[in-house]
């Protein structure tokens, strides 16, 4: 179960996202440089849900409902719960990595639409998946789309038990009391500060039920693909975007994400005319074309649906779908397929693409195959470092293999970088991951890439004073200039005064949205020396 099955609800409305730009830039981080400023120099990190609403659930039958007098969470508020100091952050890992930006500290408030009952809830840190750089013509960042796929947890109900005015509510209540998926697509963000909706942009997204064992932040069934995918830096350039899908076959049903998938013909406005769009297979012996649904993809349906389609399918064709492979087509002109899957029907893919390592910390993650949408067993699956970066500071096993569930666990262990870069902290690694070689002497069927930042040692210090810290502290004063007008960092007399309220922030869980530094680029040795700094009074 997940985001695409039952019961769920569908939201849209608009996000606020407020990055700070000078991090962009590697110069800026040498003192001695003048500062590129970009286009958002006072960013503030923030990322915030804005007006937004549900506009369709589905109950556990699968009938939709699209008012309120229907179900009550129709109209009902999807919006950011804790004050302005709490806000989530919007973090990218690296100035060499800015297309795997992460939301870290997201707290959700979901309510009826008549305010009488609500659930709140803690996104787990997700992370920036399947950029599409041509969902739309303007270029950066109107025509772009990405998506964040994570689950919800910490949840509390309003009421606990019993009846609400809405089943899917109730429904979601016993199915998934304590955890709950959220997939959601951001496009059409403005970043141009002439317009009037700078820093605003756009967002649909669904929130369904989870089990056990399921991964956080993919959909570990199936998936169609587009042409135009850059290998290494896994952004999407051609005319479509990507689609995952499933087959239900306990309803008969073929559930599409199309959320981040169909072309634009204006940033955020209507679809490109493309006539008639088809799901359809082409099953053996006669390969001749079924057409197993119509697909509705006009801006209307997708802000109601988040692109989440569902086509009917018979009994036969359930079965066809069991073997061969799903494709979407249109009527043009000119008529052509637009999405595929694999010729091989596989697909591969890491629940964490993206992490930060201190020397000696190790982290494990999955790889999770799948072939037809069921789990891959004894699949040996390779792993490598990208040419360009050497092995220090970063090991892995080279290759792994999956077991009875399709998944295969991989650590990673960090030790001491050696400080490649003068001016920027640590080293950034990036990991292929693929499907093993097909055949002697053949390329490797490269799938992702995971990023990975580890971070350099800090030579620990008994007793620090000022002249130990001053210049870490000086660095995010001059990087983050929003700071200045609440604390100049750069300051040894308005740091001790506030050194208490330094320590509290830089006390709390990564995870935590009152965490400083929110950039998330502070290394635990760079930390601790401020901290033991601070208990010795500031000195």
């Amino acid at each position: 179960m997940s985001y695409m099955d039952l019961p769920r609800l569908h939201f849209a409305g608009e996000f606020f996202a407020d990055p700070p730009t000078y991090n962009n830039t590697a110069s800026n981080y040498n003192p001695a440089s003048a500062i590129t400023p970009l286009w958002n120099a006072n960013g503030t990190h923030y990322f915030i849900f804005q007006n937004c609403t549900v506009k369709r659930t589905l109950n556990n039958a699968g009938t939709v409902s699209s008012t309120s007098a229907a179900d009550a969470l129709v109209g009902g508020n999807v919006e950011i719960s804790g004050t302005i100091a709490a806000q989530p952050k919007l973090v990218d890992i690296d100035t060499e990595m800015q297309t795997v930006s992460q939301i870290w500290g997201l707290e959700l408030k979901v309510s009826l639409s008549s305010g009488t009952n609500n659930f709140t809830c803690k996104m787990q840190t997700a992370t920036l998946r399947d950029l599409w750089s041509s969902r739309a013509p303007g270029g950066f960042a109107r025509g772009f789309g990405g998506v964040y796929q994570s689950v919800l947890t910490d949840i509390t109900w309003s009421p606990a038990a019993g009846s609400s005015t809405s089943t899917v509510f109730d429904q979601l209540r016993t199915a998934s009391p304590t955890k709950l998926s959220i997939k959601f697509v951001l496009y059409n963000y403005e970043a141009d500060p002439a317009q009037p909706k700078f820093k605003f942009g756009k967002i649909v997204g669904t929130i369904g039920p989870v089990l056990a064992g399921e991964p956080d932040h993919l959909l570990a069934a199936r998936r169609l693909e587009p042409s135009g995918k850059n290998a290494t830096s896994g952004i999407y350039g051609g005319p479509f975007g990507p689609a995952p899908f499933k087959v239900d076959s306990a309803r008969n049903k073929l559930v599409i994400d199309l959320g981040n998938a169909v072309p634009e013909s204006t940033p955020g406005g209507s679809r490109r005319s493309l006539g008639t769009m088809n799901a359809q297979i082409f099953p053996p012996p006669a390969f001749t074309r079924v057409i197993l649904g119509a697909i509705d993809y006009s801006r209307a349906h997708y802000e109601e649906t988040a692109g989440i389609e569902e086509v009917t399918l018979t009994a036969a064709q359930v079965t066809q779908l069991a073997s061969v492979a799903l494709s979407i087509g249109i009527t043009g002109p000119p008529p052509r397929q637009v999405l595929t899957e694999r010729p091989s029907i596989t697909y591969l893919d890491a629940t964490e693409i993206a992490f930060r390592l201190n020397p000696g910390e190790s982290k494990t993650i999955e790889l999770v195959a799948t072939e037809l949408g069921a789990p891959k067993s004894t699949q040996r699956l390779g792993l490598r470092l990208r040419a360009g970066r050497t092995s220090a500071g970063l090991t892995f096993p080279a290759s792994v293999t999956t077991g009875a569930n399709g998944k295969a666990s991989v650590t990673f262990t960090a030790s001491d970088p050696g400080h490649p870069r003068t001016h920027i902290d640590g080293q950034l690694y990036f990991v292929e991951f693929d499907w093993g070689v097909a055949a002697l002497g053949a390329a490797p069927d490269h799938r992702g890439n995971i990023i990975v930042r580890v971070f350099d040692p800090h030579a620990a210090v008994a007793s620090p004073t000022w002249a130990h810290v001053q210049a870490i502290l000086t660095e995010y004063a001059r990087l983050y200039p929003m700071m200045k007008g609440r604390m100049d960092l750069s300051d040894h007399a308005t740091v001790r005064t506030n050194k208490d309220s330094i320590k509290t922030t830089l006390s709390y869980p990564e995870t935590d949205p009152r965490y400083m530094p929110v950039s998330r680029d502070l290394s635990r040795d760079k930390k601790a020396l401020i901290i033991r700094w601070i208990n010795r009074g500031a000195p």
